[in-house]
C-alpha cells in the first residue's frame, strides 16, 4: 500500500512537472468585447479609432477658421432588421426578437464640449479651437446631441462621418493636442 502511494505520488510529481516544462510562455492574447443587445455588431476597427488631423497651421485657422476634413467611419455588420411579416399567432420570442430589431439609427457622438462653443469637442495641449464632427455631407453634428437617422440595410453598413479642427478664438495656442469622443448608436 505504501509503495502504491509512492508510486502515485511519484507519478503525479513527475506530470506536474512535464507540464510545468512545457509551460514556457512566449507571449500572450487577450479577447475583449461585449455583447449587446442591439440590430447590429459594431465592427472591432470602428469601436475604439484614431483619426489624424494632422499638422494644422495657426494661420490656417486664422484665414479659413477650419482646418480640411479628414473623414472616418463606423462599421456596423450583421445588421438584422425589422420586418412586419408577424401575425397573430407568432410566438413570443420572435415578437420580441422583432422589436429588438430597427431599421435606422443614429449616432451621439459625447465628450467634453469646448468652453468657447459647445457644439466642438475641447481639445487639450493646444487651444483656441476644437473638434467638429460633420456627416459626410458636411453637417455639423453637435457635441452631445443625436445625428440624423442612417437607414441600414441587412448586412454591413458604413456610417460616414468628417472631423475637422475649427477655431474658437482669435488667436491660437499652438502645440501638439488630442481629443476624445464616445459614441451610442440609438436604433429607431
Amino acid at each position: 500500500m505504501k509503495l502504491n502511494k509512492f508510486t502515485s505520488a511519484l507519478i503525479l510529481s513527475l506530470g506536474m512537472a512535464s507540464v510545468g516544462a512545457q509551460a514556457d510562455v512566449d507571449g500572450r492574447v487577450t479577447f475583449t468585447g461585449a455583447i449587446i443587445d442591439a440590430a447590429c455588431s459594431i465592427h472591432p476597427d470602428s469601436v475604439d479609432q484614431v483619426v489624424e488631423l494632422g499638422s494644422v497651421s495657426s494661420s490656417t485657422l486664422a484665414t479659413n477658421g477650419k482646418s480640411r476634413e479628414r473623414p472616418f467611419k463606423i462599421i456596423l455588420e450583421n445588421c438584422a432588421l425589422a420586418t412586419d411579416d408577424g401575425g397573430d399567432d407568432e410566438d413570443e420570442t420572435k415578437r420580441a426578437a422583432r422589436a429588438a430589431s430597427a431599421n435606422q439609427v443614429s449616432v451621439k457622438f459625447d465628450g467634453i464640449q469646448d468652453d468657447d462653443d459647445e457644439t466642438l469637442l475641447s481639445i487639450y495641449g493646444a487651444a483656441g479651437a476644437g473638434v467638429a464632427i460633420a456627416n459626410a455631407g458636411g453637417q455639423q453634428i453637435n457635441i452631445g446631441d443625436e445625428s440624423g437617422l442612417y437607414p441600414l440595410t441587412a448586412g454591413t453598413n458604413k456610417l460616414d462621418f468628417v472631423a475637422y479642427l475649427k477655431s474658437t478664438e482669435q488667436e491660437v495656442e499652438t502645440g501638439e493636442f488630442t481629443a476624445l469622443a464616445s459614441f451610442i448608436l440609438n436604433y429607431q
